[in-house]
C-alpha cells in the first residue's frame, strides 16, 4: 500500500480525523520521493519550502506512526526536524522504534518541541531497539535529565553508532555520563556534544572526555564546538590521544573554544604522531599566526592523514597563512583548507593565487577564491557548507 493512502485510512480509522493534518503539503512530498524499497525514505523536514507555512504537529506524527506501525508502509530513513512536534507525538514515535519489526536506520527529529519527558521517552525505546543507527537530537530540550537518560540507553544500546545533541542545555554532569558509558561501548562511532551549558572552568567535561578518547578504538568523529575548551584542556585531550595507539579518531571538532597558540602547539604535538585523524576543525579560536605555523611545521614534518583543516577566524596574519600556503607545495595529502576571517595582505593572496591558479587547491576545496582589481589579487568568500 502506497504511503499516501495508508496515510489517509490511518488519519479516518485510526486516529479520528475527519481530513489529514497536513495532508496536501505531505502529498506534495511524497510524490516527489522514491519509496521504493531500494530507497525507503521521508523526509519532512518542516524548514523545507513546501512544509515551512505549516509544519507538521503531533497529529500528523500519530497519523504516521500508524502507517508505520501496521507496516504497510516500510521506511529506513525518515526526517522529522524543524517541525512543531512535542512530548505527545514522541509518544508515538516511541512505540514505533519499540516495535520488534521496526526497520527504521535513521531518525532526525532535531530542532522541535521536545522535552526532557519525550526523551525520556526516546531513551527508553532506544533500549529496546536493534536496528536504529543514526539518532539527531539537536536543538531540543535535553537538560540535565534527558542527557543522563540517554547516557544510559548508551550502557544497553548495541546498534547505535551515530548520536548528535548539540544545543540541547546539556549539563556537565550529562557529558561525564556518556563520556564515562562509552568506556564500555563499542559501537558509537559519530557523537556531537556541541554547545553544552557550561558552569565550571575546571574543564570537567573535557578531562573526562579526554579519558574517553585515551581508551575509545571505535570512536571516529567527535565535535565539541563551545566547550570552553582552553589550552589546558586540550593538552590533556592531546596527551591522552598520543597515549592510545589503537585510536580510530579521524574527524575532531574543537571551532568555537578558548584556544590560543599554545593549545595550536599541543595539537601540533599530536599531530606529529601521524593519527589517523583527516578532518580538524579549529575555526573561531585564536591560535593566531604562531599557533598555524606550528600546525604547518607538523603537517610538514611527520603527518600525511590530515586532509582538511579548518581555521576561519583566529586573528592569523600573513606570517601564518604563507607557512600554510608553502605547506600545500610539499604535503600532497592536506586538500581542503578553510581560512576565511583572518588578516591577510598581499604576499597571502598572491600565494592562494598560485595554489588556485596551478590546480594544487580546486575551488571547491577552499572557502576563498581570487579576483583582482587594477592589477592587485585579492581574495573573496565562496559560498559553502563547512565541514
Amino acid at each position: 500500500m502506497s504511503l499516501l493512502k495508508s496515510w489517509e485510512e490511518a488519519a479516518r480509522i485510526e486516529c479520528g480525523y475527519s481530513s489529514s493534518p497536513n495532508y496536501e503539503a505531505i502529498r506534495s512530498i511524497v510524490a516527489t520521493e522514491n519509496q521504493s524499497e531500494a530507497n525507503s525514505s521521508l523526509h519532512l523536514n518542516g524548514n523545507q519550502a513546501s512544509l515551512r507555512e505549516k509544519r507538521l504537529n503531533d497529529q500528523d506524527v500519530e497519523v504516521l506512526s500508524h502507517c508505520l506501525i501496521d507496516g504497510s508502509v516500510i521506511l529506513l530513513s525518515l526526517v522529522l526536524s524543524y517541525n512543531r512536534i512535542t512530548d505527545k507525538g514522541v509518544e508515538h514515535i516511541a512505540q514505533y522504534i519499540k516495535e520488534v519489526k521496526c526497520p527504521l536506520q535513521h531518525l532526525d527529529l532535531s530542532y522541535n518541541d521536545i522535552s526532557v519527558d519525550g526523551i525520556a521517552l526516546i531513551a527508553d525505546a532506544l533500549q529496546f531497539n536493534t536496528s536504529l543507527q543514526h539518532v539527531s537530537l539537536d536543538g531540543n530540550l535535553l537538560e540535565k535529565k534527558g542527557g543522563l537518560d540517554l547516557a544510559a540507553m548508551l550502557q544497553v544500546n548495541t546498534t547505535l553508532t551515530h548520536l548528535t545533541l548539540s544545543n540541547t542545555h546539556l549539563h556537565t554532569d550529562c557529558i561525564i555520563a556518556m563520556a564515562t558509558v562509552l568506556h564500555g561501548n563499542q559501537t558509537i562511532q559519530c557523537l556531537d556534544l556541541s554547545r553544552p551549558l557550561v558552569h565550571s572552568c575546571l574543564e570537567e567535561s573535557t578531562i573526562h572526555i579526554s579519558k574517553m578518547l585515551k581508551i575509545s578504538c571505535t570512536l571516529k568523529e567527535i565535535h565539541l564546538s563551545k566547550h570552553d575548551m582552553t589550552d589546558t584542556g586540550v593538552k590533556w585531550m592531546a596527551t591522552c590521544l598520543m597515549e592510545n595507539p589503537n585510536s580510530s579518531l579521524t574527524h575532531l571538532d574543537l571551532s568555537c573554544n578558548k584556544l590560543s597558540r599554545d593549545g595550536a602547539s599541543h595539537i601540533a604535538e599530536f599531530l606529529l604522531t601521524n593519527p589517523p585523524l583527516e578532518v580538524l576543525n579549529l575555526s573561531c579560536n585564536r591560535i593566531e599566526s604562531e599557533g598555524l605555523i606550528s600546525l604547518s611545521n607538523a603537517l610538514q614534518s611527520g603527518n600525511n592523514r590530515l586532509k582538511s583543516l579548518l581555521v576561519i577566524s583566529n586573528d592569523i596574519h600573513d606570517a601564518g597563512l604563507l607557512a600554510v600556503a608553502n605547506l600545500m607545495q610539499v604535503n600532497s595529502v592536506l586538500s581542503q583548507l578553510h581560512i576565511w576571517g583572518n588578516k591577510w595582505t598581499t604576499p597571502t593572496c598572491d600565494a592562494f593565487r598560485e595554489l588556485l591558479k596551478t590546480g594544487r587547491l580546486q575551488p571547491g576545496d577552499i572557502d576563498v577564491n581570487f579576483y583582482e582589481v587594477d592589477g592587485v589579487t585579492l581574495l573573496a568568500r565562496t559560498l559553502q557548507e563547512a565541514l
